[in-house]
């Protein structure tokens, strides 16, 4: 049949490792540039009046991982054709699509579908919109009817933009444009970098903070991507701190922690002050992010001293703990005594049931390497600048590790 368009049968499926994305992609659609920042895909024959082009764009969060960036909140869509004015002057947006000689202008438009989902923790949001783009040269005629589909993709800390647009005469020639342009948008699959990194986040602290009280949080960062350490606490801010029961949905607190990358594991700390006019009682979480690996802790906070207190922990049940033992941690971490000694003075603790840990999590395969950042959590216990469950949560690592044996 003259002028109807058969669905190319797709190719491989591409993957673009810098910008994280896969994408199942038909034959007749080209690469047409590329740069840092993102990609652009043309169709290779000519589509009257203009062919589209599929544009996705990937965005990280070096240094804007603090504040609303890590939020995994609804992207507030703005269109092209809304147009904004700066000091008298107009700024808006035109184009010159492919083959044309002159330069389009907006004249209307509006969103005809708008459509969120979530999956696997990604949350996407897809708006198609309806637009008019005429000349200024009225001989010229104008482009009409012109779809465009934009999706905005988030993890959280990374996002993609996916966009293509197209004029709705274009389905006169290529009847089926809308379904394979469809296929195409639908066989985009984000690839977080989580998904490609060793990186392990730890958070060690008090979980059920109580109003107008201070506390130290303890971070550890194993297989770190990059030297500096981004926290949060959600909370409330200005709009929000006189509500009553309002939900700690907004940033309290926030900052960010330097350590040093190419040790491999490195621990940072910090503290906070639970002020009454940033957190309401009740479920809240801290946000730690390293590159683009981010985990969520839960904890809660009380006006006055709950009846259960628990930490940030594995440790199911701690007794009183010798005062030998700490001597002996500070002594291990002077060097004073050696890896073999510190080990068996934790495994009586754990053989007399002073400390209790879960045995199903030991790890089988036994090693003798200690990491450095037991050993400086050692010497902080040994010296008062941590607690006792503070420093226990590395005695649960190394039973998970296989490090001490549990029988």
């Amino acid at each position: 049949m003259i002028g109807v368009m058969v669905p190319s049968v797709f190719a491989e499926i591409v993957y673009d490792e810098e910008q994280n994305f896969r994408i199942d992609l038909p034959n007749n659609l080209k690469s047409m540039d590329y740069s840092q920042f993102y990609h652009l895909f043309k169709f290779s024959e000519n589509i009257e009046p203009y062919s589209p082009m599929l544009q996705i764009t990937y965005g990280g969060t070096d240094d804007a991982m603090i504040g609303g960036s890590i939020k995994n909140e609804s992207w507030e869509f703005q269109s092209y054709c809304d147009a904004k004015t700066y000091y008298g002057r107009d700024t808006s947006y035109t184009y010159r699509p492919y083959g044309y000689a002159y330069d389009l202008n907006c004249e209307e438009f509006k969103i005809s579908e708008i459509k969120e989902w979530d999956v696997n923790d990604v949350h996407y949001k897809k708006i198609t919109e309806d637009q008019v783009w005429k000349s200024e040269q009225q001989n010229e005629g104008f482009v009409n009817n012109v779809k465009s589909i934009r999706m905005h993709i988030t993890s959280g800390i990374e996002f993609w933009n996916v966009g293509i647009s197209y004029d709705l005469e274009s389905l006169n020639s290529h009847p089926d444009l809308d379904n394979q342009i469809t296929e195409i948008l639908d066989s985009f699959e984000p690839v977080t970098c989580s998904e490609n990194t060793l990186t392990t986040i730890n958070l060690e602290g008090e979980k059920n903070p109580i109003l107008k009280k201070r506390y130290q949080y303890f971070v550890t960062v194993i297989n770190p991507v990059s030297d500096t350490v981004n926290y949060s606490i959600m909370g409330q801010n200005s709009t929000t701190y006189k509500i009553e029961n309002h939900p700690n949905t907004e940033y309290s607190d926030s900052g960010l922690l330097s350590g040093n990358a190419d040790s491999g594991t490195f621990s940072v700390n910090f503290e906070v002050y639970f002020r009454n006019i940033s957190y309401n009682e009740g479920e809240s979480f801290i946000k730690i992010t390293n590159g683009c690996t981010q985990e969520s802790f839960p904890i809660n906070i009380w006006e006055t001293e709950p009846i259960l207190k628990e930490e940030i922990s594995d440790v199911k049940e701690i007794k009183i703990i010798p005062s030998w033992v700490k001597n002996n941690a500070g002594w291990w971490a002077e060097g004073t005594i050696d890896d073999d000694s510190f080990v068996q003075g934790i495994q009586f603790l754990i053989k007399e049931g002073i400390i209790v840990v879960d045995s199903t999590s030991q790890g089988t395969e036994e090693s003798k390497e200690i990491p450095t950042w037991i050993k400086n959590n050692a010497g902080w216990w040994a010296d008062g600048t941590i607690d006792d469950n503070s420093f226990i949560q590395g005695i649960q690592f190394l039973v998970k590790e296989g490090i001490i044996q549990v029988n």
